[in-house]
């Protein structure tokens, strides 16, 4: 015997056409303000997302080997901070002060 699919109705707000139209619509208006095309805010996201992952794992091992990664952590910050101040000077940076 062959087993029923139920469909589920997306009809909420216009259903899931709607949601990706708004998605695209949020996604491009965003990359419009920091000024970059999605390759290149990809880049720099997931490179800001690797460095805060790894600073946050140098501080874990410091914490319970206070020996190692003494500075790490505050390495760490200090280069991330440095990367988004010098992106101050781009455009609309005003509207999108970061990331």
């Amino acid at each position: 015997m062959a087993s029923r699919v139920k469909r589920v109705s997306l009809a909420g707000k216009g259903g899931l056409r709607y949601e990706l139209v708004m998605a695209t619509k949020q996604q491009r208006s965003h990359l419009d303000e920091v000024g970059e095309s999605y390759g290149e805010h990809f880049g720099h996201a997931a490179g800001f997302g690797v460095a805060m992952i790894a600073g946050g794992i140098a501080c874990l091992v410091h914490a319970v080997f206070p020996s190692l990664f003494a500075t790490a952590g505050s390495d760490t910050v200090r280069r991330l901070h440095g990367t988004l101040c010098k992106r101050a000077d781009k455009p609309n940076w005003e509207r999108h002060p970061i990331i």
